[in-house]
């Protein structure tokens, strides 16, 4: 979870780089313009695959849940004096 906030924080302070005005833009080097857009577009993919992997160890999670419920319930109709 952590990871995916560090992620989200990177791509917005990126982006703020990369939003700049035509004529910043213009007077920039190209060669930094090209790098901060590599980057963006990098932190942009990084923050997919973590959210994609959120969502699977979240359904993961579910289900773990789901199973210990079940376990639980029939451990207490199990019990023996019930």
């Amino acid at each position: 979870m952590l990871v995916f906030y560090c992620l989200v924080s990177e791509l917005f302070c990126c982006n703020i780089l990369c939003h700049q005005t035509k004529a910043e833009e213009e007077a920039a080097d190209p060669a930094v313009v090209a790098e901060l857009q590599r980057e963006v577009e990098d932190l942009k993919l990084r923050l997919h695959m973590a959210a994609e992997h959120y969502k699977e160890k979240y359904k993961e999670c579910q289900r773990l849940q789901k199973q210990v419920l079940r376990l639980s319930a029939i451990e207490c109709h199990s019990k023996p004096g019930q």
